[in-house]
Formats: structure tokens, sequence, C-alpha cells
């Protein structure tokens, strides 16, 4: 059986991967795709990925793009600081293909420049 990230790690990763897409995601779409990978475990709850993201946003590795209300709920979008790229070579999943990463770290802070 294959070995999981730690949830926060993969919040993390998939919020890189989409900022290497010059995509943003949003909350509802990080719980739905941690409920697909984590949802048979007890942690996996709305409640416990929104503190997972702000524990993220709060370190500096993560940042919020923007803010919305859908169905009085407030949906934020996020994307990737330089610092959160950098982490990446600390992910197991990833580290074993950190060098698939480094084309992108140019391309990452051409574009967290851009946009600072």
């Amino acid at each position: 059986m294959k070995m999981k990230l730690p949830m926060k790690f993969r919040i993390l990763q998939l919020i890189c991967e989409k900022s290497i897409q010059l995509k943003i995601i949003n909350t509802c779409e990080i719980i739905n795709l941690i409920n697909l990978e984590y949802g048979n475990e007890k942690q996996c709850c709305p409640k416990t990925i929104k503190k997972h993201i702000l524990a993220l946003k709060c370190v500096g590795l993560i940042k919020e793009t923007n803010i919305y209300e859908n169905k009085n709920q407030l949906i934020s979008e996020y994307k990737s600081t330089r610092e959160g790229f950098n982490r990446m070579k600390f992910i197991p999943n990833t580290a074993e293909s950190y060098k698939e990463w480094l084309p992108f770290k140019g391309q990452a802070s051409a574009l967290l420049n851009h946009s600072n």
C-alpha cells in the first residue's frame, strides 16, 4: 500500500501544482480533491482542511488571491508563494521528481515578481 502525504503537505502540493499551471484553486476545489484521497480518514472534514489552509497561509507558503461569496459562503482562492515552491523539494512524492519542478522555479519566480 502506498503511503499518503500528510494532509497539510498534500494541500500545499495541490496549490503549487495549480500555480505552476498558472491557475488558482479555491477552497471548495481543495476540499473536494482532498476528500477523494483522504475521505475515509477521520480528519478529513471541511473544518480541518480549512485549518490546514489557514496554517499554510499564516506561515507564508500560500497566499490568498481573491475572496468571493457563493451561496452565503465566503470562498477564497489561493496560489503558491516563492517559499511554497521552495518547500516542494522536501515533500517525499515531489522530492523524487524535484528535477521536474526546477524548470518551473524560474517561471514561478517571474510570476510571483510580476504579481507583487
